[in-house]
């Protein structure tokens, strides 16, 4: 869970709760005074701290922003307190190596958070589980039957046809070109998480629901569910003598979704158990990640080391919903919109599909390699618009200098890649859109590079980068080719942001699509 989810009303309602205790403080004056394990010259500097509160009041609606300009200040190491937790921000490419690649060893660990415990399985999912045979069994699990070439290439079939439901589902929303606007980050969800279900069961989103009936509910709104709780700042994982202090009742709600999602899964899990005892057959076939997960939780029944539990199933599926669902629309919709607000960029993408596809058939994935400019695009899309602003939090194991600063053990570790891709040390004009920059700067987002960031590095990279990079590409290039695209009113589209789980676009992309092609291609 991260804590820059705090919005600015909340952190004026954490201030009345510092007011209201302050008599406490006389009481706490000795442990406050000791915040820090490190001597003082040793730790990051960083802005004064309030008492139990910290550094929570600075961080406002957008803490990715408001963290950034304080590392204008501060550096690009900089020390804060988060309630009762040590943090370090680092916001700079070089401090992103430090921590990322020289000190990954150290740096890989987890906070145990109340989302992980109870909306993750007790930190069962690869995201949170410990590092250990049971975290490297999973990511060996996603790696072969997953997102390996094989299995990308076997998968290909799925990704071309759920872009071409996803146009079809713009046609629709607009009328058929008839100057409807159309808001596409359903359409762009929906194809996600169609994509995700036929990778790990087989079946589409709504067979799923059809197979397991309607007293468990829908998986697409417990996924929107554990998405938003995720990222939600719960006050128990800062201050936990204040975590009775739950307004927004986040503890309950995660209880309440976990229960559902045990419910949910578990109808899944026994389905598929049911279909597959009935043939042996059929068996002997994996039609996704869940046959491999069933079948390992026969082969690893007594193995302490490695269990395979219902809910370790659970967990894995959960992960992959969680790491490819929102993230993979939130890109499209934060690029498609750079494209509407500039023409010219959006003209020269038309040109390049054009030569490269022609407009007699639609975009294949096997197009891909040969659309430069279209690559250009979307990691100039990712360094302005980094999905996951903070990555995923890390925690220090070990003791280890960082910057020239002694970073102790069970200090939160956040690496701002919204600061670093606009770090005009590493970037030239760093506010614009300019996707032929990349023409001259080689940028891999696979994490070889600490300029942009999008899958972090190391050992806590995301499994999923593979399946992200190509659900991207070809939505992207889908929609461009097909439609012809231009704002619903006048003037440009809003680029505010809305910082949850995610950094989602605050106000929907609404817009008007126009077709491009011949309609029999859609």
């Amino acid at each position: 869970m991260d804590p820059f989810t705090v919005e600015l009303h909340y952190s004026q309602w954490l201030l009345l709760i510092a007011i209201s205790v302050t008599s406490l403080l006389l009481l706490r004056k000795a442990a406050l005074t000791s915040w820090w394990p490190a001597a003082p010259q040793t730790r990051p500097p960083g802005p004064p701290a309030w008492p139990i509160l910290g550094h929570l009041h600075l961080l406002g609606h957008l803490p990715h922003q408001s963290l950034c300009k304080l590392a204008q200040t501060y550096g690009p190491l900089m020390g804060l307190r988060l309630g009762g937790i040590h943090a370090i921000v680092a916001s700079s490419p070089q401090m992103a190596k430090e921590i990322l690649q020289t000190h990954d060893a150290a740096l890989a660990y987890r906070p145990r958070t109340a989302a992980a415990v109870h909306v993750c399985f007790d930190s069962s999912d690869v995201t949170f589980a410990p590092l250990g045979p049971y975290w490297k069994f999973l990511r060996q699990m996603y790696a072969t039957e997953l997102f390996s070439p094989k299995k990308m290439e076997a998968f290909r079939h799925v990704r071309e046809g759920e872009a071409r439901g996803l146009v079809q589902a713009v046609l629709r929303l607009g009328s058929h070109g008839r100057g409807e606007a159309v808001e596409v980050r359903g359409s762009l969800l929906t194809a996600s998480n169609n994509i995700n279900c036929r990778m790990v069961m087989g079946k589409k989103l709504e067979d799923v629901r059809a197979g397991i009936g309607d007293e468990v509910g829908s998986l697409h709104s417990l996924i929107e569910d554990v998405l938003h709780l995720v990222g939600v700042f719960y006050l128990g994982d800062y201050i936990p003598w204040l975590a009775w202090l739950d307004p927004h009742g986040y503890l309950k709600r995660m209880k309440a979704t976990a229960k559902r999602t045990r419910a949910l899964f578990q109808a899944i899990i026994d389905e598929r158990r049911d279909i597959k005892s009935v043939d042996d057959e059929e068996s002997k076939e994996s039609n996704g990640l869940l046959d491999v997960l069933l079948a390992a939780s026969r082969t690893n029944a007594n193995n302490k080391d490695v269990p395979m539990t219902d809910q370790h199933i659970m967990a894995a599926i959960l992960d992959v919903f969680i790491g490819g669902s929102d993230t993979s629309a939130t890109v499209v919709e934060w690029s498609l919109a750079e494209l509407i607000n500039h023409p010219k960029v959006m003209k020269k993408l038309h040109e390049e599909l054009d030569n490269v596809v022609g407009k007699g058939r639609l975009v294949e994935e096997s197009d891909i390699p040969n659309l430069t400019y279209l690559e250009y695009v979307i990691k100039e899309s990712m360094r302005l618009h980094p999905i996951a602003p903070f990555l995923i939090p890390r925690e220090a194991k070990q003791e280890c200098i960082i910057g020239g600063f002694k970073i102790s053990p069970g200090t939160c570790v956040y690496v701002n890649t919204w600061a670093i891709g606009r770090d005009s040390s590493a970037w030239e004009e760093p506010l614009e859109f300019l996707p032929e920059r990349f023409a001259k700067k080689n940028i891999d987002l696979r994490g070889q590079q600490f300029d942009i960031l999008p899958f972090g590095m190391g050992r806590r990279r995301c499994p999923g980068w593979a399946l992200g990079i190509s659900n991207v590409h070809l939505m992207l290039a889908t929609l461009v080719q097909a439609f012809t695209w231009y704002c619903a009113s006048e003037g440009v589209l809003d680029m505010s942001e809305k910082f949850e789980l995610t950094v989602d676009m605050e106000k929907r992309l609404q817009a008007i699509a126009t077709p491009r092609l011949p309609l029999h291609l859609y």
